[in-house]
């Protein structure tokens, strides 16, 4: 089907964002023409909406392949053909607006919050959330890790802020049966980096109320004092060592001044 053509482009700047539109708005079905294929000249070999659908194809093949690389996981729990309904309906609404395809993904899971209905939305969501999440780990940086050996006075690392790495980030899984298919529970995660590579470890819920009380500027000290509320929730020194420990050995916390 075609439609009306557009009107000649009178600068380059017009030229470009009809263009841009007939790549960004069209998709691989070859059925529906873009306007701005009247703007095209016919060759010996193709006829103008046969050139512009190579840059359609290779627009949507790639900004596709590439959510496909970074929800790899989605796509497997979802099947192919519904993750690629999915994402084709997620890049009508937000299409690339950079050189990079990095963030290409960022409005995933708030599209799928928004517009998702399927009966297995909170596993989806959770998903796509976590591989989100292991994006931004990977191109988060890392500063000078605390050294506590380094520090004039290690006993103020009880009762002063700890700032955290930009490559660190919490979070839960509550539908965690994708992720182990033992779970009989929420499982509790930091995600990380080591030099170039995501990392992640598994929290007990204790471990992950305290780092996240952590994240708000509180101290240690601080932190324990706030969930000590009951009997249930003391947390012994030695297990506040063994977690300070680990964190310092996975270098979590940024170098600090004391």
């Amino acid at each position: 089907m075609s439609l009306k053509p557009p009107s000649p482009p009178q600068a380059l700047k017009d030229l470009q964002a009809q263009f841009s539109d007939a790549i960004f708005n069209s998709s691989q079905d070859t059925t529906q023409v873009h306007p701005a294929a009247n703007l095209i000249k016919t060759t010996q070999s193709l006829a103008p909406k046969d050139r512009l659908q190579i840059y359609v194809d290779d627009y949507w093949n790639r900004c596709m392949g590439s959510l496909q690389d970074d929800f790899s996981t989605l796509e497997g729990f979802m099947g192919e053909d519904a993750f690629l309904r999915l994402i084709e309906d997620y890049l009508h609404h937000h299409k690339s607006t950079t050189f990079t395809l990095y963030y290409l993904g960022q409005d995933l899971p708030t599209f799928i919050q928004t517009t998702y209905s399927g009966t297995d939305k909170k596993t989806v969501l959770e998903i796509s959330n976590y591989e989100w999440t292991q994006m931004n780990v990977t191109f988060a940086k890392s500063e000078p890790a605390l050294n506590p050996q380094a520090l004039k006075d290690p006993s103020l690392l009880l009762t002063e802020p700890l700032q955290f790495q930009p490559h660190t980030f919490l979070i839960t899984l509550n539908v965690a049966t994708w992720y182990d298919k033992t779970a009989d529970g929420p499982i509790y995660l930091m995600l990380y980096k080591d030099g170039l590579n995501g990392k992640e470890t598994r929290l007990s819920e204790m471990e992950y109320a305290l780092l996240s009380l952590l994240k708000t500027g509180r101290s240690i000290s601080a932190s324990v004092e706030a969930l000590a509320t009951d009997e249930s929730n003391m947390i012994q020194p030695n297990e506040i060592q063994a977690w300070f420990q680990r964190a310092i050995e996975l270098k979590w916390f940024i170098e600090k001044q004391l």
